[in-house]
Parts: structure tokens; C-alpha cells; sequence
């Protein structure tokens, strides 16, 4: 089949300010007529990405999610957040690609379990995958290419501020009073608490959903 398949991280825009960048971006990407789902954490994306088809993988992430994994059996990272780049079937053809929000001077800079001399932004080989490639923002993201979509939600590494419009409009209102009792529980005040709050003790048990159809910012 071939394609893109489009994985985003709402922890892309954890040290921004503004609703503003989030919400241009997702206009664009509820715009596709494409399947669209929504994971809690980001290593939930392999059984999809692995059904996918797709030959090439956008990862757009404040972390890159790929680790070494090449030639040494101790090496083999446990499939988590940080390491599920690594556990796509088809990586040996496929290309991964991955967009950060801000510069990083070194090369291991987001490598998720970093070794200097097995890094997969040096040689691909490391992480067994065919090409792996790195770039800063989001301009010139294949649109026309993209198959499927996977929204992630990571809630431990997210800041609820600038994606909060986006919570509401995939119908998670509960996840967006979650993380502000997260934040709450973390930093001992209320960054800024919504009118209806209803606190939870536990992290809402939804692993995956399908994204309402006509989501629109």
C-alpha cells in the first residue's frame, strides 16, 4: 500500500504558551479523510502502524521514540513510550521520520535511550529501520500522502494549556479536567481550573477510541 501514517504527540506543544500553533496544526489534520484515533500512550501506535500498510512514519514529538536496537541481545529495549519506533514490523523498508518543536544541538539530543555510538539519527542500522531522519517544525509534512492518524495523548509528559481546545474537540472534556488535577496533584495549586471540574482519582481507563467524525476546531 505504501503511504504515511501520521502519529502526534500533544507533548509537541508542552513548553507553549498559546492555543494559537496547536490549533492551526489540527485544523489541518481534522481536515484529512482519513481513520483517525486517539491512544493514551504513545507505544499503543504499533498495532495500528503495523496494519497500516504505510511505508513511512511522521512522528511529530517533543521525544523522538526511537532507541538504539541494533546487534546486541541487552540492547533490545522493553516496547514502551520511548521505544516504540523500534517495534514497527515493516522498519527494515520503511523510512521514520521524526519532527521536534525546538532545536537540539546534538544529535543524541531526544534519542530516547542514548548511546553515542549507537545512535539511530547517525546510522539507521541502530534502530533497524531502512532511513531515519530528524527536522525541526512542521512545514512540509506530506499531507497529500497521509493514510491513517494517531493522536496521542500523553498525559505525563503533556502541558494541558495550549492543547486544551483540541481535548475538547476530540470529546475527552474528563482528560482535560484529568490533567488539571494531575497538575494540581504535581505542583500542590491549580494552574487554572475549569468551571465543571470533576476530579477523578485515576487516569480514565480508554486505551483507544475512534475520532468523532466532522471534528472540526
Amino acid at each position: 500500500m505504501g503511504g504515511t501514517y501520521l502519529t502526534v504527540d500533544l507533548d509537541y506543544w508542552t513548553q507553549y504558551t498559546s492555543t494559537a500553533a496547536p490549533n492551526r496544526f489540527f485544523r489541518q489534520v481534522f481536515a484529512l479523510d482519513r481513520p483517525k484515533v486517539v491512544i493514551t500512550s504513545h507505544e499503543s501506535v504499533v498495532r495500528y502502524a503495523n496494519k497500516s500498510g504505510c511505508r513511512s512514519i511522521f512522528n511529530v514529538d517533543y521525544h523522538s521514540d526511537i532507541a538504539d536496537f541494533y546487534g546486541d541481545e541487552a540492547c533490545h529495549r522493553e516496547l514502551n513510550e520511548g521505544t516504540w519506533a523500534n517495534y514497527i514490523q515493516w522498519r527494515r523498508q520503511g523510512t521514520f521520520v521524526w519532527r521536534h518543536p525546538h532545536k537540539r544541538d546534538h544529535l543524541v539530543d531526544g534519542h530516547c535511550h542514548s548511546r553515542d555510538s549507537q545512535n539511530p539519527f547517525n546510522q539507521a542500522k541502530f534502530a533497524e529501520w531502512k532511513t531515519v531522519k530528524r527536522r525541526q517544525g512542521l512545514a512540509g509534512i506530506p499531507w497529500d500522502d497521509i493514510q491513517e492518524v494517531c493522536i496521542c495523548l500523553s498525559i505525563d509528559w503533556t502541558n494541558v494549556e495550549p492543547v486544551r481546545d483540541i481535548l475538547h474537540t476530540i470529546g475527552r472534556t474528563d482528560w482535560v479536567d484529568w490533567f488539571y488535577q494531575k497538575e494540581a496533584s504535581t505542583y500542590g495549586v491549580w494552574h487554572r481550573r475549569p468551571r465543571s471540574c470533576r476530579l477523578q482519582n485515576n487516569c480514565p481507563k480508554i486505551i483507544r477510541y475512534p475520532l468523532p467524525r466532522g471534528a472540526k476546531l
